[in-house]
C-alpha cells in the first residue's frame, strides 16, 4: 500500500497538466509522503523503481507516437569485426583478438594507430550484453566513427551529443526521431562520457536514459583526457551501479599513465591481469624526430610555406585561438586560400562541421591546417609533419599522435616545437610550471637523443608521479560530495540545474565555457548576418513541436562555445543567448575573436 503513494507522485509527475490543477495542499501531502516512503527502501529498490517510470515514459512516448520499438541486442563477432576494418589484416589482429580474453572490466594500452577504437568491439565477443556504448572524447571523434560503424550496422547504429539537433537542423524527418537518439533506444550508440555521467547524476529525464545502461557494454575511449572531477565521477556511479547493472567495460588509452591504470584498478577492485598491454611496442617506434625553438613559431612561416609546395601535409597546433587565428592570416598572405584550414572552438557548429568535412576531403591532398587543443585527440588523418608550441607533456604526447601516424621510424626532423607566447607572467591557457617541466623534457629528447617514443612516456609517467595523481584527486573528491549528492537526492529526484551549468563540471578542460549566438552586429559576412538576423527574430511562442525544434535546432547550429568571462550583453532579451560584443567580431574563415587581430591582415 505504501507503494501506492509514489505510483501517485509517477502520475503526477508524468502529468503536468494534471499536476498543475492538482490541489497544492494535497500535491505536497503525496510529494511529502512519497519521500517518506522512499527513504525507507533499500538501494536496489530505488533504482528499480525509477528504471520501470522510465521504461513506462519511453513506452508512452512511442505509443503516443504511433510507432513501435523491439528492443534489439548487439550481436558481436569476429567476422563483424573484420568487416568494420575493412582491409587486410596484418600482425595486429593477432593482438586485437586478445581482447577477448579480458574479464568483464578491462584496460587495453596500446599505441596510436593501432585501431583501438575499431578493435574494441572484439572485448564483447562471448560477453552478451543488452546494448554497447561508445563513450568518445569529441563529437569529430563521435561523427567519424558513426560513418564507420552505420556502413556495417544500417539502423541499428545510432549517435548522440548535445550538439546533435543542430546538426540534423535542416532535416525534419530525422529531427522528429529525436527521442530514440537522445534516449538511447539503438543497440550501438556513440555518445560523450558527459551523457552517462549526467544521467548517473540524475539530471532532466535521466530515468528515460539511466535504465538504458542496465546490463550495457562500456567503452571508455582516450580515459586519459578525463579530468580529476569525471574521473571521480565515472569510478563513483560504475562501482556504485555495477551489482545492479552488470556493466561490462572496457577503458582505453594511448598514453595510459601507470598511475591512471593504479587509481582506476584500485577504484574498481580489478585483478592484475585486467589489462591488455601494447605500449611495449612504443620503444619500437620512432615516428617524431623534434626540433626545439625558443623562438616563436611566426619566425618560421617561410618554413611551413615551404613544406606545402614541396606537397607535404603539414599540422599547425597553437595554445590560444588568438594565435592560431593571427598565423592563419599570415601564412594566407603566402599560399592560396584553400590549401590553408583554421580549425579551433570558437566557431558557429555549423561552420566548425564544414570545415571537419574540408580536412576529410584533404587527407591525401598538399594543405596546412591551423588548429587548437581542438585537434588533439579528434583527427584521424595522419600529417607529415608538425609545427607547434610547448604544452603540458600529456598534451604534446597527443599532439605528436597526429603525425606519422602509421609509420615506425623517422631519421629527419618532422615536429618542430617553439615556445608560446607569454603574456601576464602566464602561459594561457596553461599554467607556468607545465610549459617549463615539458621546456626541460624537450630539451633532453631533441634530435637523435629520442631513442624511441617509450623515452617520452616513461617521462611522462616520472611527471605523473602517484602521489601527484593521489593528491590531484582528493582535490577533486572535495568538490563534488557524492554522500550528500545521494542524500539529497535519494535516486528519485532530478537536479535542479541546467545542462550547462553541469557541462562545466564535466569539461574535459577546466576551461568553463558557454554557449552564445554572437549578436547579427558582430557578424562580418553579410549573408549570414541576414540569416542569424532572420532566424533570431523569429517568434516561437506559437508555433507547433515540429516546428520549434526545428527552430531550436538551427539556433543551436549558429551557436559558439566562449569562455564565459567574456563580456557581452543580450541586447535583444531573446530566451536564448544573442550575445553583442563591443570588441569582438565574427567571420565564417576565422571564428569569433577580437577586431585587432582582424585588423593585422586582410580578409
Amino acid at each position: 500500500k505504501e507503494l501506492t503513494y509514489i505510483l501517485w507522485y509517477f502520475i503526477l509527475k508524468h502529468h503536468s497538466k494534471l499536476t498543475n490543477r492538482f490541489p497544492v495542499s494535497e500535491y505536497n501531502f503525496i510529494l511529502e509522503f512519497t519521500k517518506a516512503v522512499f527513504e525507507k527502501l533499500n538501494f536496489e529498490e530505488k533504482v528499480n523503481l525509477v528504471d520501470v517510470f522510465g521504461l513506462f515514459k519511453i513506452t508512452d512516448v512511442i505509443s503516443a507516437s504511433n510507432k513501435s520499438y523491439c528492443p534489439k541486442e548487439p550481436l558481436v563477432s569476429e567476422e563483424l569485426v573484420r568487416n568494420i576494418i575493412g582491409k587486410r589484416l596484418d600482425e595486429r589482429w593477432g593482438q586485437q583478438l586478445k581482447l577477448k580474453e579480458l574479464g568483464n572490466v578491462g584496460i587495453l594500452r596500446a599505441y596510436t594507430g593501432w585501431g583501438k577504437t575499431t578493435a574494441s568491439l572484439l572485448f564483447f565477443v562471448n560477453k552478451p550484453v543488452k546494448k554497447i556504448f561508445y563513450l568518445l572524447p569529441t563529437i569529430t571523434a563521435i561523427n567519424k566513427f558513426y560513418k564507420r560503424l552505420a556502413a556495417n550496422l544500417s539502423d541499428d547504429v545510432s549517435r548522440y551529443f548535445y550538439l546533435y539537433d543542430a546538426e540534423l537542423s535542416e532535416e525534419l524527418d530525422k529531427l522528429s526521431e529525436l527521442f530514440f537518439v537522445r534516449n538511447f533506444l539503438s543497440p550501438y550508440v556513440i555518445t560523450t562520457v558527459d551523457q552517462f555521467l549526467l544521467s548517473f547524476m540524475q539530471y532532466g529525464k535521466y530515468h528515460t536514459k539511466r535504465v538504458m545502461f542496465r546490463g550495457a557494454g562500456l567503452i571508455f575511449d582516450e580515459v586519459h583526457l578525463l579530468n580529476p572531477v569525471m574521473l571521480h565521477l565515472l569510478t563513483y556511479f560504475l562501482k556504485k551501479f555495477n551489482r545492479l547493472y552488470r556493466f561490462k567495460t572496457l577503458f582505453m588509452s594511448a598514453t595510459l599513465p601507470d598511475a591512471l591504470h593504479r587509481y582506476i584498478a584500485s577504484k574498481l577492485s580489478l585483478p592484475s591481469k585486467s589489462i591488455l598491454d601494447y605500449s611495449n611496442e612504443y620503444y619500437k617506434r620512432r615516428r617524431v624526430m623534434i626540433f626545439y625553438s625558443p623562438n616563436s613559431m611566426e619566425k618560421d612561416v617561410d618554413l611551413i610555406v615551404k613544406y606545402v609546395e614541396k606537397g607535404r601535409k603539414i599540422l599547425v597546433i597553437l595554445n590560444t585561438v588568438k594565435e592560431a587565428i593571427k598565423l592563419a592570416g599570415i601564412i594566407r598572405e603566402y599560399l592560396s586560400p584553400e590549401k590553408v584550414i583554421l580549425l579551433h572552438s570558437r566557431f558557429m557548429y555549423r561552420d566548425r562541421r564544414k570545415k571537419e568535412e574540408e580536412i576529410e576531403k584533404k587527407a591525401s591532398i598538399p594543405h596546412v591546417l591551423v588548429s587548437t587543443q581542438v585537434s588533439e585527440v579528434s583527427l584521424d588523418i595522419s600529417y607529415d609533419i608538425l609545427f607547434t608550441e610547448t604544452s603540458p607533456l600529456s598534451s604534446m604526447i597527443q599532439r605528436f599522435g597526429r603525425v606519422n601516424r602509421y609509420g615506425t621510424w623517422v631519421n629527419k626532423i618532422n615536429t618542430y616545437v617553439y615556445n608560446p607566447k607569454i603574456e601576464n607572467d602566464f602561459y594561457y591557457p596553461y599554467e607556468t610550471s607545465e610549459i617549463e617541466v615539458t621546456e626541460k623534457i624537450l630539451m633532453e629528447v631533441e634530435g637523435d637523443k629520442l631513442k624511441s617514443e617509450g623515452q617520452l612516456l616513461d617521462l611522462f609517467n616520472e611527471e605523473y608521479s602517484w602521489d601527484n595523481f593521489v593528491k590531484t584527486m582528493k582535490e577533486a573528491e572535495r568538490k563534488v560530495d557524492l554522500e550528500a549528492f545521494e542524500e539529497e537526492l535519494n535516486f528519485l529526484y532530478s537536479l535542479d540545474v541546467d545542462q550547462e551549468r553541469l557541462a562545466r563540471v564535466l569539461s574535459y578542460r577546466d576551461s568553463f565555457t558557454t554557449l552564445i549566438v554572437p549578436d547579427p552586429e558582430c557578424v562580418r559576412n553579410r549573408q549570414l548576418k541576414e540569416y542569424v538576423e532572420n532566424l533570431i527574430s523569429h517568434p516561437i511562442g506559437n508555433l507547433s513541436y515540429e516546428e520549434k525544434i526545428r527552430i531550436i535546432a538551427k539556433i543551436k547550429s549558429i551557436s559558439v562555445p566562449v569562455p564565459i568571462w567574456w563580456k557581452g550583453e543580450n541586447i535583444r532579451g531573446a530566451p536564448y543567448p544573442v550575445i553583442y560584443f563591443e570588441d569582438k567580431i565574427y567571420d565564417e574563415e576565422y571564428g569569433l575573436a577580437e577586431k585587432g587581430v582582424y585588423h593585422e591582415f586582410e580578409l
